[in-house]
């Protein structure tokens, strides 16, 4: 069931994977697969600059809202709130260059933390992936309000990050409706079932709107986060991996007032 050092820990800094990807409860099987090219399909829907995904469970317990800004070279920011059972966490987190997190509102341990960037990077792929299924033409194809309904039998959807990869496999149905809200912005509302390892049928709902703007999101370096945690990711050493933990941890760096402090640093560690 599970590949090693491609694992998923039961805690609540992985609600997202818990909750939609699954892995953990053994939902979907990991695969050790090298990640596939991009369909042109996919190309189509892979090129949001601002993306909003709300995403729970049928039965309510837990439920998710993330914001995605994607900017240029390498720089992310993404918005979390997020409940479980009763308990809220909110967070934002700044992917800078690629190379370094800056992180404000969780609380962090000692590693582990690129698997709070997961979630919402493996929701935001599966999304890409389905509405390029139910529009294969790309955004312009969605009418005003246009109902989905695919069911795939023979292809399965591969997601993954640097840290985290897993596989839904067929048969799968997606449903549900999506509409143009403007150019290059479509609202989206879907029911996405599966079969589990034991056969259980899981849902997950995914609403939210995706959107392309004409100029990607800038984060300028006079941007304070000051008192924010910053952190490098890098390779777990072999005592840290064990089941309950990924490929890739990320350790705490130093701390700086500016984006443009931490850019600086980035650039003379090269």
């Amino acid at each position: 069931m599970y590949k090693p050092g491609h694992t998923f820990r039961q805690f609540p800094g992985v609600w997202t994977l818990l909750a939609l990807v699954a892995i953990s409860s053994g939902q979907i099987p990991v695969s050790g697969e090298p990640a596939e090219e991009k369909s042109k399909s996919e190309l189509r829907w892979s090129k949001g600059t601002h993306v909003h995904i709300r995403t729970g469970d049928p039965e309510g317990s837990y439920s998710a809202k993330w914001d995605l800004e994607i900017g240029k070279g390498g720089d992310i920011r993404i918005t979390r709130d997020e409940q479980l059972h009763g308990m809220r966490r909110t967070a934002t987190i700044l992917l800078v260059s690629g190379k370094a997190m800056a992180v404000n509102g969780l609380r962090q341990g000692e590693a582990f933390e690129t698997d709070e960037v997961d979630g919402p990077a493996l929701a935001l792929q599966l999304v890409e992936k389905l509405l390029a299924k139910a529009f294969p033409q790309g955004p312009a194809s969605v009418g005003s309000n246009s109902a989905i309904q695919v069911h795939e039998k023979k292809e399965k959807l591969q997601i993954n990050t640097t840290s985290a990869e897993g596989e839904y496999l067929p048969p799968w149905l997606l449903s549900g409706s999506a509409k143009t809200l403007g150019p290059n912005s479509v609202g989206f509302d879907l029911r996405f079932t599966f079969q589990s390892l034991n056969a259980r049928e899981v849902s997950a709902l995914l609403s939210g709107q995706w959107k392309r703007e004409p100029i990607e999101p800038t984060f300028p370096d006079h941007l304070s986060i000051k008192g924010w945690k910053i952190y490098f990711p890098d390779p777990l050493s072999e005592s840290k991996k064990g089941p309950t933990a990924s490929d890739y941890g990320a350790t705490p760096g130093r701390s700086f007032d500016t984006l443009g402090q931490l850019r600086e640093f980035l650039q003379k560690s090269k």
